[in-house]
């Protein structure tokens, strides 16, 4: 979640030598331990930057459930953590690829990615937006019932007789392809029985089907 980084590792500042990891998750130390040995270091993803509820799951799992497992948060509580955290994202305004949660209100990523000259998740910055002019020299397009509204009542009257002969004619020829399907599907059953018949049924049907939407395009 944290890059992969493990949250056992940082700049050692405790006593000696930084104990193996084995003794360190054995003794509950890690970043934010209470009196944490260790300190983050310039290529160490913050805890803060997540939403505060996932922050409260990983300081109950690490700090009071290091060795009390009964004490850890659950799996539903990770989710309902998440699904929080998830709602609270919201996109950079300069790179397309960076997500930050407004409860910390800032891009990390593109601090981050200043402070080490690495971008973990490069992406495209975000064009700054520019005023757009309407040409007045270009035609507008308008929809059909706006252009028979803004027709003369004559001109009205034509659109509607030529919608009217159009939708005739669609309704004719509607008709004599079911008329057609329905003979071709009565001679199938005289010839071939009733297997022949819903054969050509399903393949006139599909064509049918077929010929509704080029129609409709």
């Amino acid at each position: 979640m944290f890059g992969g980084q493990t949250p056992f590792t940082g700049k050692w500042i405790g006593a000696g030598e930084i104990p193996e990891n084995n003794e360190l998750i054995r003794q509950g130390l890690w970043l934010y331990t209470p009196s944490s040995p260790f300190r983050l270091v310039e290529i160490t993803i913050p805890l803060e930057i997540v939403h505060p509820e996932v922050q409260r799951c990983f300081l109950k799992c690490f700090n009071d459930g290091y060795k009390n497992p009964n004490l850890r948060p659950t799996a539903g509580d990770w989710v309902k953590a998440l699904r929080l955290a998830v709602n609270k994202l919201t996109i950079c305004g300069k790179v397309n690829s960076h997500y930050y949660s407004r409860t910390y209100g800032k891009c990390y990523w593109c601090d981050r990615s200043i402070k080490l000259g690495v971008d973990i998740f490069p992406g495209f910055a975000r064009p700054k937006k520019a005023a757009v002019l309407e040409s007045i020299s270009q035609p507008k397009a308008f929809a059909v019932d706006k252009i028979i509204e803004i027709a003369s009542p004559k001109q009205q009257s034509a659109l509607s007789e030529l919608t009217t002969t159009d939708k005739i004619i669609e309704d004719i020829i509607e008709n004599i392809a079911k008329l057609v399907i329905i003979g071709i599907g009565l001679f199938s059953f005289l010839v071939g029985g009733w297997s022949i018949m819903l054969g050509w049924f399903a393949w006139f049907y599909f064509v049918w089907l077929c010929f509704c939407l080029i129609r409709r395009l």
